[in-house]
């Protein structure tokens, strides 16, 4: 499947577009405000709108950047990572610290791949990110394994995948 970014898309009931500032009420009364949405997130909830507004304006000015890197199953060169929105945050003065616990970060090598493979399944973390290195080996076996232990947690297509 060829991705081809975000585009608008309108029908009767529904209306597909870029975010923008002014969504962020509505995004923060329905979902980045509930705790039961953002135990899944790379946020904390939001205390204020004035946070949503924050991070949707980081969106607004970067958002060409933040689109490439979500048509990516896997990083390249030029993507943009969670240090963009950390750093703006920090340089904003707007950053809150999370939990070491909520999140796992694989730095793909040798004695943590047996690791990887076995805590995706099982769902060990609440979240994890996975980097290759210059130190990652076999890359496309690697690659493969990652890939089968997501179908082995989800073997089933969700109703949104062709």
């Amino acid at each position: 499947m060829k991705q081809i970014g975000t585009k608008n898309l309108e029908t009767e009931r529904l209306i597909l577009r870029k975010i923008t500032i002014e969504d962020a009420p509505y995004a923060y009364e329905h979902w980045c405000s509930n705790p039961s949405v953002c135990k899944y997130t790379m946020w904390d909830k939001h205390n204020s709108v004035e946070d949503t507004k924050k991070l949707y304006e980081i969106w607004e000015k970067e958002y060409d950047a933040l689109d490439s890197t979500c048509m990516d199953k896997f990083r390249k060169t030029g993507n943009v990572n969670q240090w963009l929105m950390k750093f703006w945050q920090l340089a904003a003065g707007n950053y809150t610290v999370r939990r070491d616990s909520f999140a796992y970060c694989y730095h793909v090598k040798e004695y943590n791949y047996p690791d990887l493979c076995r805590d995706i399944p099982s769902q060990k973390h609440n979240m994890i990110c996975i980097n290759d290195t210059a130190e990652t080996t076999d890359f496309e076996v690697k690659k493969q394994g990652v890939i089968d232990a997501f179908e082995k947690l989800l073997p089933e297509k969700s109703t949104f995948e062709l």
